[in-house]
């Protein structure tokens, strides 16, 4: 039985989930305690309540292996320390409040044998390079795209209206959140693909494709290349270095890896 513990607050209530075995803290006592004293199989944590506890040198040592779901909301002090704790946790997803299943979450860790998924990775490639209000709408990508979706969940998930948010993105770069989007759906198919593997048809049926073909088509439009053919070429790692390149305005990408903005 897969042993979960859990530290929420705001009433988000962890109840016992089918085979799942629930440990649930109250605060930071409890938690600190709870971490150390079993082999968890996923760990559930409030980044507004252990944000400053997860960044405390003694936890840098024992927390980086376990696989995390970070609970989180897309405001300015939540994706500050998520751009913290994303330059040492290296097992960790994000999951929106209001956007994210929470159990879907957990239960997504664990099928992927306890690899919670290169959001972290992705975020420390950005480092500190992104500001102002475009700053959270990359995290919000990143936690929405591992399932095709829509340009308004993204905007609500940023709490930024649609226009305001394509203004925005425009004058930082000048890609559309539909870019962005395409992008996220990419990284992820590729690494279930690659770090996970997955077959195609398996990855596409996690990124919700009842058809696989459209996201091979989907991931195309926007790399320019297929899901199987960035896998066998430039791989995972190559699909991240030609994002945050054309991310950041680096070095120009190759022809082959680039594609349309739009």
């Amino acid at each position: 039985m897969h042993r979960i513990l859990i530290w929420l607050g705001d009433g988000e209530l962890a109840v016992p989930w089918g085979p799942y075995r629930i440990t649930c803290c109250r605060n930071a006592v409890e938690f600190s305690a709870a971490v150390g004293s079993d082999a968890w199989d996923c760990v559930v944590v409030d980044v507004r309540l252990a944000g400053t506890w997860l960044g405390c040198d003694g936890m840098r040592v024992s927390v980086p292996h376990i696989p995390l779901v970070l609970r989180t909301s897309i405001v300015r002090a939540q994706v500050t320390t998520l751009t913290v704790l994303a330059r040492y946790l290296t097992n960790a997803r994000l999951s929106l409040r209001g956007h994210s299943v929470l159990r879907t979450d957990v239960d997504e860790v664990l099928d992927a044998g306890g690899r919670a998924g290169p959001d972290m990775l992705l975020l420390r490639e950005l480092g500190d390079t992104l500001h102002g209000r475009v700053r959270p709408i990359v995290p919000a990508v990143l936690a929405l795209s591992r399932r095709r979706t829509t340009v308004r969940e993204l905007s609500r998930a940023c709490h930024v209206p649609v226009r305001t948010m394509e203004w925005l993105l425009r004058r930082s770069g000048g890609f559309t959140p539909r870019w962005h989007l395409g992008w996220g759906a990419a990284l992820y198919t590729v690494w279930r693909m690659e770090v996970l593997g997955w077959s195609f048809k398996r990855a596409a049926g996690a990124a919700g494709a009842t058809d696989p073909g459209v996201l091979a088509r989907y991931v195309e439009r926007y790399t320019g290349q297929r899901p199987g053919y960035i896998l066998r070429t430039s791989g995972f790692r190559g699909l991240v270095t030609a994002w945050r390149s054309q991310l950041l305005g680096g070095a120009e990408v190759s022809a082959a890896a680039s594609g349309p903005r739009s």
